[in-house]
């Protein structure tokens, strides 16, 4: 499924024009600093979000949803954290009640993105941010963007295709799957240490990657649970609005409160009997 680019630097694509980009100072809203995208010895392009042809958008740079990069936190990353503090801890929270760190190493050498705690009652969690999804042929993306930037008849968002030698039309595509495995060793070791420490795992992503999550775990709904229930698992999702800019709304009504063990277990059954595949004919490893 071919893919666009809707939001560059910061800015939405839509409107954007190569002269307008390249006047503008190269610093990334999200952080207040410079793109690390560009800021680095094998420069990438600033692209924030992509979008399939279905409208199905997708969180291509990590530091978008909401960035460890935390020296000198914006106050878009301060209020990321507080709204995403109001759906884990109790009802009533302030800013003022609620403490962070970044980037934390664990005992098991792991790191977690942040750690949040409610100094009204001690509650702490985990919270990983799925804020990087990867594109097939990313290189028809970036070729793209260096074409309109050279001044080409062409606009950034639209959707870029590569002829083959062959005559073979390619095009980027979605791969949310790589988050999705990424989250599960997330859930089986931070979420193990959550558990064992009598605290919460906790995981926000953008909704493409939570609609993918919910398609492997179809029964996932059964196992909700209310936020004044028991749980220690929640998945966050953030959706998509446009309008001259390009933002992610947190979906109160879609995040999932779960016990973590009980998603373990699904996830453990997610893999059905197969016996025809050990009974098959095998190659015997004695020669002869």
């Amino acid at each position: 499924m071919a893919v666009k680019i809707v939001e560059f630097l910061g800015m939405n694509a839509h409107s954007l024009s190569a002269s307008d980009y390249q006047a503008a100072e190269k610093l990334c809203p999200y952080i207040g600093t410079m793109c690390k995208k560009i800021n680095r010895e094998l420069e990438q392009k600033p692209m924030c979000v992509v979008e399939s042809r279905g409208g199905v958008p997708l969180i291509v740079c990590e530091h978008r949803l909401l960035s460890t990069v935390m020296h000198n936190p914006t106050s878009y990353q301060r209020a990321r954290l507080f709204e995403i503090s109001q759906i884990i801890f109790d009802e009533g929270i302030e800013s003022k009640d609620i403490e962070y760190k970044y980037e934390v190493t664990t005992r098991l050498r792991q790191r977690a993105d942040f750690v949040l705690r409610d100094k009204r009652n001690g509650d702490a969690c985990i919270l990983e941010i799925q804020g990087g999804g990867e594109t097939s042929s990313t290189r028809i993306l970036t070729d793209h963007v260096t074409k309109w930037e050279n001044g080409e008849n062409l606009r950034l968002d639209d959707f870029p295709v590569r002829v083959t030698k062959s005559g073979k039309m390619t095009a980027p595509g979605l791969i949310p799957a790589n988050a999705w495995r990424r989250l599960q060793e997330q859930i089986i070791v931070k979420g193990g240490i959550c558990v064992s420490s009598e605290k919460k795992f906790v995981a926000a992503m953008g909704k493409t990657i939570y609609l993918h999550l919910l398609g492997k775990l179809p029964t996932i709904e059964s196992m909700k649970r209310q936020k004044s229930g028991s749980w220690n698992c929640a998945f966050i999702p953030y959706e998509i609005s446009k309008s001259e800019q390009i933002d992610f709304n947190l979906d109160k009504d879609n995040v999932l409160y779960l016990d973590l063990k009980e998603l373990v277990t699904k996830l453990i059954e997610y893999g059905v009997r197969d016996d025809e595949l050990f009974a098959a004919d095998m190659i015997p490893l004695e020669e002869g």
